[in-house]
């Protein structure tokens, strides 16, 4: 069964989540996931709910210049930077496999995630 499709029902305000994901990058035991998709099992009835995953290489970790600590080093190095980028690669190819998929973005999540926001849905970052 397919835990990610869109859930429609009436003419009620529909739902939009937005999973911003950042550190728990599985399908398997993830608390943000089992809890978006309970709120739009719920809401069955009540109008449809989309749940949009979200992953943000944030500049600020990962850029040159934006991404030096106090101490002149790196937040993220190279090994960490390939492991995430192999992370991703593996939640994405996850999220496919059930039906779904992640949006990737390289801004700022505080500027990235009010994009996806809609006037059309009721709007709930997790």
């Amino acid at each position: 069964m397919n835990k990610f499709r869109k859930i429609t029902a009436s003419k009620q305000k529909n739902t939009r989540i937005i999973l911003w994901l950042r550190n728990d990058l599985r399908v398997t035991d993830n608390y943000a996931l089992t809890w978006a998709v309970q709120k739009a099992r719920k809401q069955h009835g009540t109008g449809s709910v989309e749940i949009i995953p979200v992953f943000c290489f944030d500049p600020r970790l990962y850029h040159l210049e934006q991404s030096k600590s106090k101490f002149s080093s790196r937040k993220t190095g190279l090994m960490r930077s390939q492991f995430q980028l192999e992370t991703i690669e593996c939640l994405r190819k996850d999220l496919k496999s059930i039906g779904s998929n992640l949006i990737v973005s390289i801004e700022k999540p505080e500027k990235y995630l009010c994009k996806l926001l809609s006037d059309v849905y009721h709007n709930i970052i997790v």
